[in-house]
């Protein structure tokens, strides 16, 4: 993301995503602002090709710093998701443990409901940040209901 000023937030992304047989491309784009020095509000949209989706979502981003230059980043997030035919909300909530500035364990849970669907996901990360612009992030995520299954993967992310 990009801070404009000392205040405002600017994202803009893109995702080429592949699961199985498969795949479908994404584009995001939000604005937000700090509310204290370490908090953070963001308000998003994303559209999935593919799937037709389109995905309104807020969220809150804070980190405490706690001991020695260890610290503890938390998010929490609400989604409006607009399917061809039927509307789903996304809860979300994470907390990242830092031990070191340049690398954390994280965990999170998701909870996707609509009408006829139902679906909890649970995640566990490692990140390793090999410079303040390029980390690397393992994760590990069990999806619960009526989207049973396990995925694992690796993320190379570069901010500019």
């Amino acid at each position: 993301h990009l801070v404009v000023g000392d205040q405002f937030i600017l994202e803009f992304g893109y995702a080429d995503i592949d699961f199985g047989d498969s795949s479908d491309k994404a584009l995001s784009a939000g604005a937000g602002f700090y509310v204290t020095s370490n908090t953070d509000l963001v308000f998003s949209y994303t559209t999935y090709d593919d799937i037709d989706t389109n995905e309104f979502a807020i969220d809150l981003h804070g980190v405490v710093d706690l001991y020695e230059g260890a610290a503890l980043a938390w998010d929490a997030g609400f989604a409006i998701l607009d399917f061809s035919n039927n509307d789903a909300y996304l809860f979300s909530a994470g907390v990242d443990y830092y031990p070191t500035p340049s690398f954390s364990i994280g965990a999170g849970y998701d909870l996707l409901s609509s009408d006829n669907f139902e679906s909890s996901t649970a995640l566990l990360t490692a990140r390793y940040f090999f410079t303040p612009q390029f980390s690397l992030t393992a994760f590990l995520t069990a999806n619960g209901q009526d989207d049973e299954g396990n995925s694992t993967g690796l993320v190379a992310s570069l901010r500019l």
